[in-house]
């Protein structure tokens, strides 16, 4: 009996030297270790688990060693729940065991998301980083307006220009009511600051641009048209069919274009000079 408890004397003071040794490690492993949160180390709850299992196992023989009468065979033993019950006080007695659920992946996933929720657009944020300048889009659309030109104007602006007109179509294939409607809705009638002041009736086409005479600046509008636009001259000789072409080829922004060279040379008769 001497020897065995010699045995286990042995036993237990080599096991409390690991626990001391366990200890320090650990002891420096927090100061040299990053804060809590790192993740539950599996591997030494494992091994505080099986030493407190042999342990306990220790015990219970060195209990039976002492009565040598009990046949060991006819005892049975629960050891499910003494398992159970000494990783339970295990747990409870270890101060120095430290759970640490890495919970840091699921909340950056949470910031994230709502990091990201509030970066999408609101109502408040399109009214403010996104307004839409209705005057501006009114003000393209009503740019060739001759609201306020009179009829007078116009007859005496389609009087002076109408041979220019004939010239041009006889010379490069435009169209005579569309070359006097143009230039009258894009002068305004001759009474825009760049005709009076640079003879520049096209102002959308050859804007700052400043010509000697009015008959020069209609000859390079229609060579500019020829050379930008040549699939305006497969037209021939119908206005409309060269109004909806401007449109197609981008000759201006305004989405009115077409509808008022149509409504100039329909009010004055302009195809009679074509």
């Amino acid at each position: 009996m001497r020897s065995d408890t010699h045995t286990n004397y042995s036993i237990r003071q080599k096991e409390r030297q690991q626990d001391v040794l366990f200890k320090q490690q650990q002891s420096l492993k927090e100061q040299h270790s990053a804060p809590a949160f790192e993740g539950i180390d599996i591997g030494a709850l494992l091994l505080h688990f099986w030493k407190g299992l042999k342990k306990l196992f220790v015990a219970l023989k060195y209990q039976l060693s002492k009565r040598p009468v009990i046949e060991t065979s006819k005892i049975q033993l629960p050891w499910f729940k003494l398992g159970l019950a000494a990783l339970a006080i295990f747990i409870l007695t270890k101060k120095d065991i430290h759970f640490s659920i890495n919970m840091k992946a699921p909340l950056d996933a949470l910031v994230k998301d709502h990091q990201e929720e509030s970066t999408l657009p609101t109502t408040e944020h399109l009214s403010l980083l996104t307004p839409v300048n209705l005057q501006t889009k009114t003000v393209i659309e009503n740019k060739f307006s001759l609201s306020n030109i009179s009829d007078e104007k116009a007859k005496n602006y389609i009087k002076r220009f109408q041979k220019v007109a004939i010239a041009e179509m006889e010379k490069f294939g435009i169209p005579a009511s569309i070359k006097i409607a143009q230039g009258l809705l894009e002068s305004r009638a001759g009474t825009q600051d760049a005709t009076i002041t640079s003879n520049n009736h096209f102002g959308e086409l050859m804007a700052g641009q400043a010509y000697h005479s009015a008959w020069e600046n209609w000859r390079t509008h229609s060579m500019l048209l020829q050379e930008n636009y040549p699939e305006l001259f497969e037209l021939g000789n119908n206005y409309k069919k060269w109004a909806a072409g401007f449109k197609k080829v981008g000759y201006t922004d305004d989405r009115n274009y077409e509808k008022y060279l149509i409504d100039i040379i329909k009010k004055y008769n302009l195809q009679e000079i074509d």
